[in-house]
């Protein structure tokens, strides 16, 4: 097995540490799942920007017009994502204790969400440790690191609703290992020209598939 893939499998796997603490103990509370989802979301952002885009646009024979237009693709695109898929913002909801069958709802559409933003996750690893190990291991770290949130993201709710570990952790792992990696690392293989081969990295399309990912 390749060191690349490995950097990705522990990424993916990453996410189980966040499951242990939405389902070791009590049941969390609502202000504990507002929290995990808040730094989620600001982990995210942070490596996507901080991390993700500049590494974008320093790839060799990268254009910066065309890295900031696929940062702009991404971003569009997971807009469209989030305006079609069903949800309700807290604000425009009458303030009632959750149901757990509105729990059990988010926690099914937080596994959507977060297992199409893991399948950008798993190319990124995957590309960026074949192309430089070093760097490829950073950003695994900090794959990994908003990973755990993720995990307590989904588990959370899950298990708050039905009280069952186990399929908290059947959920955690669909979205960790299973999709992070397997998706990630397939479809490099099937896009050899753009990804990390024999023959190197063709880095224009490394540079233009990474802006793609930050805007994801």
């Amino acid at each position: 097995m390749s060191v690349p893939l490995i950097l990705t499998l522990l990424a993916g796997g990453a996410t189980f540490v966040g499951a242990l603490f939405g389902i070791i103990g009590q049941k969390p509370s609502n202000r504990l799942l507002a929290f995990a989802l808040g730094f989620a979301a600001g982990i995210m952002l942070l490596i996507s920007l901080m991390e993700m885009l500049p590494a974008a646009l320093h790839t060799p024979g990268m254009s910066p017009m065309l890295g900031y237009g696929m940062f702009m693709f991404g971003l569009l695109g997971y807009f469209a994502l989030d305006r079609m898929l069903p949800h309700q913002h807290p604000q425009d909801l009458v303030q009632k204790p959750l149901k757990p069958l509105n729990l059990k709802r988010t926690a099914i559409l937080l596994t959507l969400g977060i297992s199409l933003h893991n399948f950008p996750e798993g190319i990124a690893t995957f590309v960026t440790a074949s192309a430089d190990l070093e760097l490829g291991m950073g950003i695994a770290l900090a794959v990994a690191m908003h990973n755990i949130p993720e995990g307590l993201a989904v588990a959370g709710p899950v298990y708050a609703a039905t009280g069952s570990k186990n399929q908290s952790a059947v959920l955690v792992g669909n979205i960790g290992v299973g999709r992070n990696s397997r998706r990630g690392t397939g479809v490099c293989a099937a896009w050899p020209d753009d990804f990390p081969g024999g023959d190197g990295l063709n880095h224009g399309g490394g540079g233009r598939h990474y802006g793609g990912l930050v805007g994801r």
